[in-house]
């Protein structure tokens, strides 16, 4: 995984860290006199509240995994396109020793004419 790639997943995770620190340390701001003395049951909470949470608690899974399966598409089109980066590298590296090989081909080959007209001339 290149950098890139590894700073937009730390970058999401650490997000994701301190929204969920956020949420669990939040406290509610309730009166003191509001404050029931005995522990309350499950039942005495009110569902609409319940409800609420657990949709804001889903729609927040939801867009994390909504943003990692981007990050994993993006993360596949970078490899992709990596290896058609060093196929061109691969491709210009052999370009490039044909041509040296050319030359020193082409240099060769002057070198005889030259020798086969200075001895035809003479």
């Amino acid at each position: 995984m290149d950098t890139l790639g590894e700073e937009n997943v730390d970058s999401l995770q650490s997000h994701s860290d301190k929204y969920f620190h956020r949420v669990l340390k939040r406290k509610p701001q309730i009166p003191a006199a509001a404050i029931p003395t005995s522990k309350p049951t499950w039942s005495e909470y009110p569902t609409s509240t319940i409800t609420s949470l657990d949709k804001s608690f889903r729609d927040n899974l939801d867009s994390v995994d909504q943003k990692l399966t981007g990050l994993d598409a993006r993360l596949t089109l970078v490899e992709v396109l990596i290896k058609e980066f060093q196929a061109l590298i691969e491709l210009l590296e052999y370009s490039q020793e044909q041509m040296v090989t050319l030359a020193t081909e082409n240099m060769q080959k002057e070198s005889v004419i030259k020798l086969t007209d200075d001895a035809f001339f003479q």
